[in-house]
């Protein structure tokens, strides 16, 4: 059932910015403009991760006795969403939560 919800590392979407902004709070205090930018820096920190493990190159394997080739390649999703664009979420999210405690 886990792998309908996600593939590969792709839960890392949701914890490493979650993560990142409650070590802000924890460190800077307990404002949510902390967690804002915590979200925004694990955002791109998940879009370097997601990036990079993307740009692996796949694998191609021959079946001997049909010649037939296939390619494997892991996928790193979130609720078939691709971990580069949680990021993208994530800084969204970031964004708005600072906006929303300026006004």
């Amino acid at each position: 059932m886990i792998n309908v919800l996600w593939q590969g590392l792709g839960i890392l979407g949701l914890l490493v910015p979650f993560a990142s902004g409650v070590i802000m709070q924890i460190i800077f205090g307990d404002s949510p403009i902390y967690a804002g930018i915590g979200y925004i820096l694990g955002g791109i920190i998940v879009w370097i991760i997601g990036k990079k493990w993307h740009a692996e190159p796949k694998r191609i394997l021959t079946d001997n006795q049909t010649g037939e080739q296939v390619e494997l390649k892991y996928e790193h999703s979130l609720l078939w969403i691709k971990l580069e664009y949680w990021a993208v979420i994530a800084i969204v999210v970031g964004i708005a939560v600072i906006a929303s405690e300026l006004d």
